[in-house]
């Protein structure tokens, strides 16, 4: 794998040229300003999770290859998974079954999708006994019952 690490800026700014569109264009598509396009191109803004997704979804690629191009497809297979207790092949089937049931929802019902779940989380976040699953899928006892 290549030293270079490409900018996501960049890769935004090649997958746009490749569509054809302006940064007007672009912004307008997912929801930004031009100027914002302009900056994250030209490195002087980061680019914030949320817009990141924005032009995952918008362009069809995987946070890998906004931010890396395919230089991540050429990684050695022996490449070690993360050290996290969160990080388990239970994890890695509920995403992707939620992948499965986003893929099947139109942009509106993707929109109530997102907002529910963010308030989940939030609400998750904010309790200090927010049931944490364990591999097992076992949630501590609910003493709300």
């Amino acid at each position: 794998m290549s030293q270079q690490k490409q900018n996501a800026g960049e890769q935004i700014q090649r997958l746009r040229n490749l569509w054809g569109l302006s940064q007007s264009q672009l912004a307008e598509a997912v929801g930004t300003s031009a100027d914002y396009i302009s900056d994250i191109e030209g490195e002087r803004k980061p680019l914030s999770l949320r817009s990141a997704w924005k032009f995952c979804t918008y362009f069809g690629v995987s946070l890998d290859e906004l931010y890396f191009g395919n230089e991540w497809r050429d990684a050695p297979d022996s490449v070690a998974e993360p050290e996290s207790p969160y990080h388990t092949e239970d994890s890695v089937s509920s995403r992707n079954s939620l992948w499965e049931i986003l893929e099947t929802c139109t942009e509106e019902e993707c929109e109530i999708c997102e907002k529910i779940l963010r308030q989940t989380l939030d609400v998750l976040r904010q309790s200090s006994n927010a049931p944490i699953v364990s591999k097992s899928n076992e949630y501590p006892d609910d003493d709300s019952k």
